[in-house]
């Protein structure tokens, strides 16, 4: 993605190992679920997008969700989004395995939000500017490069685009141990 190294070293962030810890704390100490830290994630991002990115000016988002918890995220956020009154659209490249996946994915389906089922779909539909903000949950902090096809492809073209981004945890594309 377009980062400035103003961007980067000015960017406050937690390491992978810490942020590693912190799941393991409040799943181990204090009994979170799983599934509640991912509803509380993605109501987390929601919240914030619809602070800084208001429907009446941002009506169109793509959500870009992975297959894994981080993808997750991205599906409750993009139900939310919804519910706030947002046109969603997601693109997920690779459906994730886990039952909590397949049920958010189904709740998102049920929430209009909308599915683009193609790589080249999701291309033409960038390059129309079909949306006026981006969400980029496909990667976590567990991710580790290097990156894989059809990963690679899809943030070289998140790369290339003018629509602004907001990602959850840390832009895919810039990896922990590497900043």
């Amino acid at each position: 993605m377009r980062y400035s190294n103003i961007f980067i070293s000015t960017m406050k962030y937690i390491t992978q190992k810490e942020a590693q810890l912190i799941d393991k704390e409040l799943v181990e100490k204090y009994k979170f679920s799983v599934p509640q830290l991912i509803e509380l994630a993605g109501l987390s991002v929601s919240h914030a997008i619809y602070e800084c990115y208001k429907p009446s000016i941002f009506t169109n988002i793509l959500v870009c969700v992975g297959a894994g918890n981080n993808g997750c995220d991205g599906l409750v956020s993009a139900r939310n989004l919804s519910l706030m009154g947002y046109n969603v659209s997601i693109y997920c490249p690779k459906e994730g395995k886990s039952e909590i996946f397949s049920n958010l994915f189904a709740q998102a389906q049920f929430y209009n939000v909308r599915t683009i089922s193609t790589e080249s779909e999701f291309s033409s539909k960038l390059n129309e500017k079909s949306f006026e903000l981006i969400v980029d949950a496909l990667f976590g902090f567990s991710f580790k490069p290097p990156l894989r096809p059809p990963y690679d492809t899809i943030i070289h073209t998140l790369s290339s685009t003018s629509i602004p981004i907001c990602s959850v945890d840390l832009p895919s594309g810039i990896f922990y141990n590497y900043i």
